[in-house]
Order: structure tokens, then C-alpha cells, then sequence
């Protein structure tokens, strides 16, 4: 048994008909190809603005962090530069005498801390891994990239410069004291080594603080 469909379209009737019919399919299949078009590219511009916001949210928390080192070394350098003059004081005056030492090298004195803030990336990294990041406004890409790139050369830095053998000498420094045998010199040394990693590190952080600040402040 066949069954008998009648077709929608029917064979044309000469050929105006004929050109009728094909453009009216030609515009069809376009508009289906720009309607998808459109719906691409504004379901790609929605995710690039929503990992916009979680990558601005990100920069954010990083810069508070930022500032809080930023201070604290600051303030560690302040401590530290006034003990290296007093040192380079009492060392040009002669031998200092051990008590006038003591009295200078405490144990919050040699308390060495240096603060390296542990920089968030998830957002960057997920909008790097989905590809959004390629649908972010052209400025706002350089501006990610820049700054999540010297972010990662800061940390490079950091950890280069937090290598070198300064830990040994603050524990001789430490050992020295307790003994009532202090190195002015050494401690000296000590000193500048550490004041010009932390002036390195805190410098670096300025500059990347101001990275993530510049743009807020051209709105």
C-alpha cells in the first residue's frame, strides 16, 4: 500500500516561479544562519562579561592583599634601615661595647619578616580554559594579560630573591647575640642584604598595585 503525501511545495510553474522559490529558500536558510550567528555571539559576549566581573572581583581581592603587604614591609623596612644606621653609628665610633649591642640587636629587632601575598588567578585561569577571554573587549585583554603576567614574574622574583642566603645569616646573627658574641659587620651586611630584597619585592608590588588601580581611576 503507498500513501500519497501532497508536498508543500510544489513544482514551479515557469521560471519566475522558479527564481520565487529559490530565493525565498536562500533567504531562510541565511536568516537561520544569522539567527545563530547573533545567538553565538551573544551567548560568547555574555560569558565574557561574566568572567569580566569575576576576573575584576579577583584583581580586587588581590590588590587588598597587595596593600597589606605593601604596609607591613613598609613599616618592617622603616625598623630594620634605623637598626642598619645605628649599627653603621656605633661601628664608626669604634667597638661598640657588647651591651650597647644587646640593647640594639633584640629579638624583635631580628624578627625577619617579609610579607609575599599569595596571588589569586582561578578567575584568569577559567576564563583562559572556557576561552571567554577571547570575547573580552580588546582593552580590557591587554590590561588581564599585562597584569596577571607581571604578577607571575613578581612571584618569579620574589622567590629568587628569597633564596639567596640571607635565612643563614640571620640565624648566625640570632646565634651571635646569645652569645654575647655579636658580628657587627655580619649583622650589617645581613641588614642591607635584607633591606634590598625587601625594597625589591615591596617595589614590585607598588607597581602591580597600580596596575590593577589605573584603570578605576581613568573611569
Amino acid at each position: 500500500m503507498v500513501l500519497h503525501v501532497e508536498e508543500i511545495h510544489h513544482a514551479p510553474h515557469g521560471l519566475r516561479d522558479f527564481i520565487r522559490q529559490y530565493a525565498m529558500i536562500v533567504i531562510s536558510i541565511l536568516t537561520a544562519l544569522a539567527a545563530e550567528t547573533l545567538f553565538v555571539d551573544w551567548h560568547d559576549r555574555q560569558r565574557a562579561a561574566e568572567s569580566r566581573v569575576r576576573i575584576e572581583a579577583e584583581l580586587q581581592r588581590n590588590a587588598t592583599d597587595l596593600k597589606t603587604c605593601i604596609a607591613q614591609d613598609k613599616k618592617n623596612i622603616a625598623s630594620f634601615n634605623g637598626v642598619f644606621k645605628l649599627l653603621a653609628a656605633l661601628e664608626k665610633a669604634g667597638d661598640p661595647p657588647p651591651a650597647k649591642l644587646r640593647e640594639l640587636l633584640t629579638p624583635e629587632a631580628l624578627n625577619v619578616s617579609i610579607c609575599v601575598n599569595t596571588w589569586l588567578r582561578d578567575a584568569w585561569d577559567s576564563a583562559i580554559a572556557d576561552q571567554s577571554a577571547g570575547h573580552l573587549d580588546p582593552a580590557d585583554l591587554r590590561r588581564y594579560t599585562q597584569i596577571y603576567t607581571d604578577a607571575r614574574d613578581n612571584a618569579a622574583l620574589s622567590q629568587s630573591l628569597l633564596g639567596s642566603n640571607w635565612t643563614t645569616q640571620m640565624a648566625e646573627a640570632i646565634w651571635d647575640r646569645q652569645i654575647d658574641k655579636p658580628n657587627v659587620r655580619g649583622i650589617a651586611v645581613f641588614l642591607a642584604q635584607l633591606l634590598i630584597t625587601m625594597t625589591n619585592i615591596n617595589g614590585a608590588q607598588q607597581n602591580l598595585l597600580s596596575e590593577i588601580e589605573a584603570p578605576a581611576r581613568r573611569r
